[in-house]
């Protein structure tokens, strides 16, 4: 099972400017040097592109390596008391090497980026959690979270809400809301139940975040679900007509979704369903579509 575990500072740490995917990779590079107990790592294109990236051809992540590996060179963790200020690297060297494809990666020995005893604190998460996540503000709030899992809050003042997401300081609180909370609480609800965000005032003006659930559930795919199917919605299923598959791309997604109808147990997931699908138009987002659902 791919979990990563790491030391909670790495939590303190902003990965602003990188993208999703590239959120992906950061945490897939600490996964593997967890597994290998060392602080340089050695991989494949192949093996990276698998953890963290699964659904991206090879060829097209093989020729990107060298830009993320540009901003990943730019994540620095930061230090300050009264007395000095330290900006460290994370990583100190990343090199490709084109005959090969393979990749080595060299972490800073003075990052703490792993719990150096069982009685530390860290956090932890599966790859394919991380992975399943699109938005890159829900998926920077989701490895905070699962800092705090064992608990039902978590609470953090905005500014350093902002810094650690690289929210734009430009952002007023209702932009806020609308473009980081709210898709926030759409994707991270599968994780965390009943999670809501309060805004905390000092008068007129937010100064902190009250994050809030019931309880931790995880990420639970169609095939854990074990649902049903009910004799009415089968009935209906059978009855109704995909139009529109002609082409071989759309007999693809039509056989994916002949697969998929024995996981619903209602005719309202299967229209959720057919729409999804029927708006899906290049291979990548049919890959996205079979890695949402971890199929």
């Amino acid at each position: 099972m791919t979990v990563v575990k790491f030391s909670n500072d790495i939590n303190n740490i902003s990965l602003k400017g990188l993208t999703p995917k590239e959120i992906n990779i950061f945490f897939a590079i600490l996964f593997k040097a967890q597994n290998l107990n060392s602080l340089k790592v050695t991989m494949s294109c192949s093996e990276l592109r698998n953890l963290a990236d699964g659904h991206c051809h090879l060829d097209r992540f093989t020729k990107s390596i060298s830009n993320t590996f540009r901003k990943l060179m730019n994540v620095n963790s930061e230090f300050e008391n009264y007395q000095t200020q330290s900006i460290s690297c994370v990583f100190t060297d990343l090199s490709f090497n084109k005959t090969n494809s393979n990749l080595t990666i060299i972490i800073n020995p003075n990052i703490r980026c792993f719990p150096e005893n069982k009685n530390k604190l860290y956090t932890s998460f599966k790859l394919k959690d991380l992975n399943s996540i699109k938005g890159v503000y829900a998926k920077n709030t989701f490895r905070l979270l699962q800092q705090f899992k064992g608990s039902t809050f978590f609470k953090i003042y905005l500014d350093k809400f902002k810094h650690l997401l690289g929210i734009p300081q430009s952002y007023s609180i209702s932009k806020i809301d609308q473009r980081v909370l709210e898709p926030i609480i759409k994707e991270l609800s599968v994780f965390y139940k009943g999670l809501k965000i309060e805004k905390i005032k000092k008068g007129k003006s937010v100064f902190r975040l009250d994050f809030t659930w019931s309880s931790y559930i995880g990420f639970k795919s169609l095939k854990s679900q074990n649902h049903v199917v009910t004799p009415i919605a089968m009935e209906k299923v059978q009855n109704r007509k995909i139009r529109g598959y002609k082409t071989e791309f759309e007999t693809k997604k039509a056989r994916l979704f002949l697969k998929l109808i024995k996981f619903f147990s209602n005719i309202k997931e299967f229209d959720k369903l057919h729409q999804i699908l029927h708006k899906i138009q290049t291979e990548d987002e049919l890959n996205d579509f079979k890695l949402e659902y971890n199929l």
